[in-house]
């Protein structure tokens, strides 16, 4: 039965498919600027987005966007909005000084009583003179600053890319094809853990990049106690990105660490209380952006979360009830049409394989239709 449901699902999405597809990338954005003074010029920019997303298992989590399939469910269809976004920035001039700030909003905030509250995405002051740079607030994480490119806002969330938008104070230094970068970053205090964790992650990256071409090393260290217990948190990444001619380009990330969590949107893999210590991981994703005119773009990749099973040892046998899951692995694939600046339209399909606590697989569909006008 169950496989029958998922070939019904499957056929209906390869017509949707086969008719014309596409979504809004997330760097999507056309600016409008102002003057507001003699000195300070304003840019704002902003989208409207329509997520109609049907789901075979239980993949939402209470989230919106796709994560890991958390336990075997009937179909689901879910009409999200969420990713709508508002933002602007300013800049001006000062003694051979570039400064601005840039703010973004998302509504993605408390979804409590379907009001889909406003939330802060991008809010950072940023300094920039020949070929140095200051960046302090809140901005995409500095480590690991690949993503897939993907329709469903959760790009590979807990599945393999390392990603969130944290508060930092991040300088950047350009020499020749390549750029040091050393950060300090940490969440903001939300709850116990967090208040707990004194210490900020303290970060350093070398990118070389030339031509279309990017390969990056980073690593990351903090040193933490919870509850009591001491933590030496680590993270190392490898990124790259290349381009085939024009015809294809390729990006991923590949990372080894432990105690990684909060900060990467990897919820409930940083520490094992009950072992004392924190919970090892490998992971990364490749994602594939095959090009057909200027209108029209395929993507597909693949991502895998792997925790080392015995970091998430509870003691008796099991696996601890704070771990979302064993191993997860995405596959994903969506073809892009732009009809004009403004407005575009599209389709995804995500295949999600998910290694329960019990140690069973479940795996899901999502498929996803995308209307977006941008402006």
């Amino acid at each position: 039965m169950r496989q029958q449901r998922c070939a019904r699902v499957l056929m209906a999405a390869l017509c949707l498919v086969a008719s014309a597809v596409a979504g809004p990338q997330d760097n999507d954005v056309n600016e409008h600027r102002i003057r507001i003074s003699s000195s300070v010029e304003m840019g704002f920019w902003g989208r409207v987005i329509m997520n109609t997303h049907l789901d075979t298992e239980d993949i939402r989590g209470n989230t919106d966007f796709a994560t890991y399939v958390t336990g075997e469910a009937s179909d689901e269809v879910n009409f999200n909005p969420r990713d709508t976004r508002l933002g602007f920035k300013t800049h001006s001039v000062f003694d051979g000084w570039h400064a601005g700030l840039v703010a973004e909003a998302d509504f993605y905030g408390d979804n409590a009583g379907n009001n889909l509250t406003p939330r802060l995405r991008l809010g950072y002051v940023k300094l920039e003179k020949n070929d140095l740079s200051f960046r302090l607030g809140q901005d995409w994480i500095p480590l690991g600053q690949q993503n897939p490119g993907m329709v469903d806002f959760g790009i590979l969330a807990w599945g393999g890319n390392l990603w969130w938008r944290v508060p930092q104070l991040t300088v950047r230094k350009q020499s020749g094809k390549f750029q040091w970068l050393g950060s300090l970053m940490k969440h903001r205090i939300s709850n116990d853990q967090e208040s707990q964790e004194k210490w900020p992650w303290m970060i350093g990256r070398l990118a070389w990049q030339s031509d279309g071409h990017l390969v990056a090393v980073g690593a990351g260290y903090r040193s933490v106690e919870v509850n009591g217990i001491e933590y030496d948190p680590f993270l190392t990444v490898l990124e790259f990105k290349t381009g085939l001619g024009g015809k294809a380009s390729i990006k991923g990330e590949l990372w080894h660490g432990a105690g990684h969590g909060r900060e990467f949107i990897r919820y409930g893999l940083d520490y094992n209380p009950v072992m004392a210590d924190t919970i090892r991981s490998s992971g990364g994703f490749v994602s594939v952006h095959l090009p057909m005119g200027d209108r029209n773009h395929f993507n597909l990749g693949v991502g895998l979360d792997h925790p080392d099973e015995e970091d998430l040892s509870d003691g008796v046998g099991g696996i601890i009830a704070t771990a979302p899951f064993v191993e997860n692995q995405v596959i994903f694939a969506n073809y892009q049409r732009k009809l004009s600046k403004q407005f575009s339209y599209g389709i995804e399909v995500l295949h999600i394989d998910t290694e329960q606590r019990d140690r069973t697989n479940i795996d899901s569909q999502r498929f996803t239709l995308s209307v977006a006008y941008i402006f």
